[in-house]
């Protein structure tokens, strides 16, 4: 794949990605909302669900303004065509599932979410944090206690545990091209990177996991506005 030497010639791309900003947003990704059968969670919980819908939102803003994600869109054709588990690091298949991951890749492949991706769109037509803590009915402001939760009726509830399934889907995204950023950032620096990824090189695996998590964060940010629109 060309995009492999182009990333290489085009190196000050990762170098403008600051890695440990990009860590913090893994830790926040991992509250990954792990819907049941019962929406009367935890406010923590809620809350939570709202840190890392709002961290996988500001990893698209980190592909974007590192020109990562343009490139990307340069290269739309390409990486679709190419886009195959085989592609994919080794690692991101235990970060999210192997299930999960081939679902991904299959959904990305059809879909021209990144090559249509416009930013000043994402901002205007993507749900705000506020948006989605009214929906959830939490109050992330406030560290309440389990007996001062606000109580739901059954129709909120489900709804709760919908839109839960949704931010879950984006914040796997946000993760899956979180990861491969902050590996990206240490492959200028270690040699030895490549292990973590296999026989695929290192740049056309970043690239192409890159391109399938945002994909799904766009699809879930999609979906999200269309059930808040709901309510």
């Amino acid at each position: 794949m060309r995009l492999g030497s182009e990333l290489q010639a085009l190196g000050g791309i990762l170098d403008k990605i600051d890695y440990n900003e990009i860590r913090g947003l893994g830790n926040q990704l991992r509250n990954i909302p792990h819907v049941s059968d019962d929406w009367d969670l935890p406010p923590a919980n809620l809350a939570d669900w709202v840190t890392s819908y709002r961290a996988s939102k500001r990893v698209v803003g980190v592909a974007w303004e590192s020109g990562l994600l343009e490139l990307l869109q340069e290269h739309d054709e390409e990486i679709r065509e190419a886009l195959s588990p085989e592609i994919i690091p080794e690692a991101d298949a235990e970060l999210v599932g192997k299930d999960t991951i081939y679902e991904m890749i299959e959904s990305a492949r059809k879909s021209d979410r990144v090559k249509s991706f416009d930013p000043e769109r994402f901002q205007a037509d993507t749900p705000s944090e506020d948006e989605l803590a009214r929906a959830l009915v939490v109050q992330i402001d406030l560290h309440l206690s389990w007996q001062e939760r606000p109580k739901v009726n059954e129709e909120t509830g489900k709804s709760r545990l919908k839109i839960g399934a949704i931010v879950g889907q984006g914040v796997l995204g946000g993760a899956l091209a979180g990861v491969n950023l902050s590996l990206g950032v240490l492959g200028n620096y270690i040699p030895h990177i490549a292990a973590m990824v296999g026989q695929v090189p290192t740049t056309v695996g970043i690239a192409a996991s890159t391109y399938t998590g945002l994909s799904k964060v766009f699809e879930a940010v999609e979906k999200l506005a269309g059930e808040l629109k709901k309510q």
